[in-house]
């Protein structure tokens, strides 16, 4: 980009000086009835829009590149970027073009970025939008985040940069914040687009400040951060990033709330997408958890309910208050009254953004359409509420619900039954709510008899019959003569405008008309603007009692969800134990369940304290994958609080669910595939504990097959002596199931499956005991697979089974340690390797990232060379 100079127009001069303030975003800059970018802008816009570019003028005699978006269509195109990750600037006219020299005046009235949405046309209706700031203070990390569009503000101090990356996992923002200096250190694998700022907007002192003044008091003991310097320096950066973008004061942001791990269950990332609870591990949506037990009504409740499914209950306590209130509704589901709540919560608007929008004055007049809806519904649901006087459950989780009469009342006298979209179209404020709006409205409404009137009584003096009236926006009133009785026209007539067939002409009378008009309705959209504005701020100050009702409401339709997904057949209320454990009877895979064409077996399933570790056999394809994944979701949801499609489930407090399943390298991280797994399995075992449930699947098979099943068994080996967790580990290293031998705590079990003249029947039942086949050639007939290379396959199998019989017990795994004559050798080898590998780098020639890689490689070298 060119810096501005005396050679550009004031015009573009201006537009410098604005993109100069803003020079990260794109700038959407106002122009009549389009929104111009400009420059590189205009470049990256029209590639990511797929829209024309071309030019405008030029400076120092080269073309300026210009593309637009028409100004009636712009939410789309905004949409369109920020789902890209893309920040926008939107810069208006502010100024008169009738009363201003040069460029009329105009300045940035919002700034959109994909963590600071508001408007609903933005916003997925389903899903929280959140913007996160991270910020590392000695040892600890400090987080903050919120959810602009209903004023949630949340911290938490993560102890550490991996503890940083589980809060990011379990929050899922849409933009983060991070100190420029710290960005590359603490989010360098992270994909959401990140807002890096200066680091004077994390200094302690002013972020402290912040914080006291937007919350106003004088010190933070009460939200208990006074203390933690790290979370206070990213909720103060937080803040105010959002007064930078959102250009008003965040009236509806009045607390703060200190998160704790500990009231969850921990899943990490991958174990998240894993499960599928609400994107599947491609990012897709159709086929997951949440889809499976949604039936909410509202948009609230469907958020909440994401929110209950990425943040499953440790605390026992909680998680049996809401059984019992999903068991209470769940007896009602054949009841007329539910019927009718649901249809009442199918009838509110998104309540809490709503409000968001009014506290930062840019609703809309449907929102006000919408929360007068929502209104109207509010006595029928409270009248619900209180019939329930069975469950002291249900009416503490909505009591905030109530009839709002004053306030409907309001908005029934304020706002029209249907008003214009925009409040710059006028008709938004109802007849009768402001006397003044009323007179001049009469006499714009009753400007059409008057001209009647004159045109009739200018016909009858001149006698000219052909004479007409009309009005645009460039000429004003005018009146018209074809050009054939254009002589006849009194002197009275002042000509105006010559066009082919017609004259027109203007006269005094018309002229007095129509400043009297025009001024009548710029009053009356001056002055209803101001209404309008006026009405938002009194709707303001119900802000946060409609937040309590919206989240009551919220509350009560994920219930109502829940005991609509908990009513169908065999399913079943879990209970929790204070044994460690699970047992599953008759347990089904709650996302197969709603799969039509899918046959799902029911499976029985017991962890205890005594046999908490399962070595899982048997073939491709045969559901073992399936089976784990079931435990594991059953488990989630028991700590939701939600039924289980099972006979019975009984379980203890889980603290962690891992899932090390499936495989997939890390491009972006230049990490294999193995390597994936192995930082997978290592986080696992530095983090598991003994209430931890962790699922592993086929560990080991990313490298050879000696080194894939020692690093296997040494795992479980170190999950059961010393992580002492629920295991459910998958392999088809048959070699494993020599475990249960060695631990009293491993259990072998294995998918059942039916081979009937050559063809495999999957039965996908789980049975207790070992199996020694895994049907590869089997399953890759099925797969289509050429015979030819089948028959060879197999005739090689035969082969190696000959050749290498093996008989793998933990014996053979004393003897992989070398003797000292094999060590000897191995450390000469080691070294002249170490001392070959130097010579044949090539330093004219090699990249930066390749030497860093191979100096990574020469220390392990030398760190196996010492050992």
């Amino acid at each position: 980009m060119a810096p501005p100079t005396d050679a550009h127009t004031p015009m573009m001069q201006q537009y410098w000086k604005i993109k100069s303030q803003y020079p990260d975003k794109l700038l959407f800059y106002r122009l009549g009835d389009f929104y111009e970018l400009f420059y590189d802008d205009a470049k990256k816009a029209a590639r990511l829009l797929n829209i024309t570019l071309t030019q405008r003028g030029e400076s120092k005699g080269t073309a300026i590149p210009m593309a637009g978006v028409p100004y009636h269509a712009s939410d789309n195109y905004l949409a369109k970027l920020v789902k890209m990750g893309e920040s926008v600037a939107v810069c208006e006219q502010v100024g008169d073009p009738a009363l201003t020299k040069g460029p009329v005046a105009r300045e940035v009235k919002r700034v959109i970025t994909p963590g600071t949405l508001t408007d609903d046309v933005l916003l997925d209706a389903e899903s929280a939008n959140i913007l996160m700031a991270v910020c590392k203070h000695q040892a600890s990390v400090g987080v903050a985040w919120l959810e602009l569009s209903n004023g949630q503000f949340q911290v938490e101090e993560a102890n550490g940069i991996e503890a940083m990356h589980n809060i990011i996992a379990r929050v899922s923002p849409a933009e983060l914040i991070c100190d420029t200096a710290e960005a590359h250190h603490l989010l360098k694998d992270v994909t959401i687009p990140i807002a890096k700022q200066p680091t004077e907007h994390f200094a302690y002192a002013r972020c402290r400040r912040l914080l006291l003044d937007q919350l106003q008091c004088t010190d933070l003991t009460a939200f208990g951060m006074d203390e933690m310097k790290a979370v206070q320096r990213a909720a103060g950066a937080l803040l105010h990033y959002v007064h930078l973008t959102q250009k008003s004061q965040l009236a509806h942001i009045k607390t703060i709330r200190m998160s704790t791990s500990s009231d969850y269950v921990q899943l990490d990332h991958a174990s998240r997408q894993h499960l599928s609870l609400t994107q599947d591990s491609t990012g897709e949506k159709a086929l997951t958890l949440f889809k499976s037990i949604d039936d909410s009504k509202t948009p609230m409740g469907k958020r909440l309910l994401k929110h209950w499914l990425h943040h499953p209950l440790q605390c026992r306590q909680k998680i049996e208050a809401r059984q019992q209130a999903i068991g209470t509704l769940r007896d009602l589901v054949e009841d007329q009254k539910l019927s009718e709540l649901r249809t009442s919560l199918g009838e509110l608007g998104d309540i809490e953004r709503i409000v968001s929008r009014i506290c930062l004055d840019s609703a809309r007049p449907y929102d006000l359409v919408k929360l007068r809806q929502s209104l109207t519904e509010m006595p029928n649901i409270q009248q619900f509420v209180k019939t329930q006087q069975k469950s002291a459950c249900t009416l503490s989780m909505c009591i905030h619900i109530q009839p709002y009469t004053e306030l409907l009342t309001l908005l029934n006298s304020a706002i029209s039954e249907h008003p214009s979209t925009l409040i710059r179209d006028g008709g938004v404020i109802a007849n009768g709510y402001h006397q003044e709006l009323d007179t001049l409205r009469q006499y714009a409404t009753q400007s059409q008899q008057l001209l009647d009137n004159l045109l009739a009584e200018e016909q009858e003096k001149s006698g000219l019959s052909g004479l007409k009236l009309g009005y645009n926006k460039v000429s004003g009133y005018y009146l018209e003569l074809p050009k054939s009785q254009s002589h006849l026209a009194p002197e009275s007539f002042i000509r105006r405008q010559t066009l082919k067939n017609v004259e027109r002409y203007t006269i005094a009378p018309l002229k007095n008309f129509e400043q009297k008009v025009l001024s009548a309705q710029a009053k009356a959209l001056s002055l209803e603007k101001s209404c309008y504005l006026q009405l938002l701020q009194q709707l303001a100050t119900y802000a946060e009692a409609l937040n309590l009702t919206s989240s009551d409401c919220a509350t009560l339709d994920c219930l109502q969800s829940l005991a609509s997904w908990s009513s169908q057949s065999g399913f079943c209320q879990p209970a929790f134990t204070e044994s460690r454990g699970v047992k599953i009877e008759a347990g089904q895979h709650p996302l197969l369940i709603t799969q039509k064409h899918v046959n799902c077996v029911a499976n029985d399933h017991v962890m205890s304290a005594e046999q908490h570790v399962h070595i899982i056999t048997g073939p491709n394809m045969g559901g073992k994958s399936t089976f784990m994944r079931q435990c594991a979701t059953l488990t989630l949801l028991a700590h939701m609080g939600a039924y289980v499609p099972a006979k019975s489930m009984s379980l203890g407090v889980i603290d962690q669910i891992f899932c090390r399943v499936g495989s997939g390298d890390d491009l972006s991280g230049g990490r294999s595939t193995f390597m994936v797994e192995m930082s997978e399995t290592a986080y696992i075992l530095h983090n598991a504990t003994e209430n931890s449930l962790v699922l592993m699947d086929e560990v080991g098979r990313g490298t050879s097959t000696y080194d894939g099943m020692a690093l296997a068994w040494a795992i479980v080996d170190y999950l059961v002596q010393n992580n002492r967790s629920m295991v459910l580990f998958a392999t088809h290293y048959h070699e494993l199931t020599a475990l249960q031998a060695c631990h009293n705590v491993v259990t072998n079990m294995h998918l059942a499956v039916k081979e009937v003249k050559g063809q495999l029947i999957f039965l996908y039942q789980v049975i207790p005991g070992a199996t020694h086949k895994s049907y590869g050639l089997q399953v890759a007939r099925l797969a289509g697979m050429p015979a030819e290379c089948i028959n060879r396959a197999r005739h090689k199998l035969k082969h190696m089974a000959q050749k290498s019989p093996m008989d793998m017990q933990e014996g053979l795994f004393d003897q992989l340690q070398a003797s000292p004559d094999v060590e000897e050798v191995e450390e000469e080898n080691a070294n002249q390797y170490l001392i070959d590998s130097i010579k044949e780098i090539d330093l004219d020639n090699i990249t930066a990232r390749d030497a860093l890689s191979k100096l990574y490689e020469l220390v392990d070298l030398v760190a196996h060379a010492v050992d």
